[in-house]
């Protein structure tokens, strides 16, 4: 027994079954769409969170003080959280050197002052062994991870 294929009957089966994913793929994109249009209504009923309120808005505001202490624009050594992945640590970087402007970090300890960032734990004695045992001292403490060490006296 042979097993004919007709390849009209092929075609129509082949569009019979795909015309209700045809159908479910219209509605969503036409749901969508209607979403997009209600949003561009009414701006405000969009918005999840109140402005000011998202990540890079709240991580800058931890330099406003930091800006206002140092009075001229500098470089400065930069140094993050111990232990961070590089992932973190660039991330954390490139913000802070933008908040910081026009002060310039380096990512390095060649300057005689350092910004350290511990913007997660937030907890000074992470600098003791690191820092204040090779003769750097807090040149201020933010009180919000940021800690300016200077080696200076």
């Amino acid at each position: 027994m042979k097993l004919r294929i007709n390849l009209k009957s092929l075609v129509k089966l082949r569009l019979l079954l795909l015309l209700p994913v045809i159908f479910f793929m219209s509605k969503q994109l036409w749901l969508t769409w209607q979403g997009y249009t209600d949003c561009a209504k009414n701006v405000k009923s969009c918005i999840v969170a109140p402005w000011g309120t998202d990540f890079i808005t709240t991580y800058g505001t931890r330099y406003t003080q930091i800006n206002q202490f140092l009075t001229t624009p500098t470089r400065i050594g930069y140094y993050g959280e111990p232990g961070e992945s590089f992932g973190m640590w660039a991330n954390n970087y490139v913000l802070s050197q933008y908040f910081m402007a026009p002060h310039v970090l380096e990512d390095k300890k060649a300057n005689d002052t350092i910004l350290y960032n511990l913007y997660g734990s937030q907890n000074p004695a992470l600098i003791s062994s690191q820092f204040l045992q090779q003769g750097w001292h807090i040149l201020k403490d933010f009180n919000n991870g940021l800690i300016l060490l200077s080696k200076t006296n």
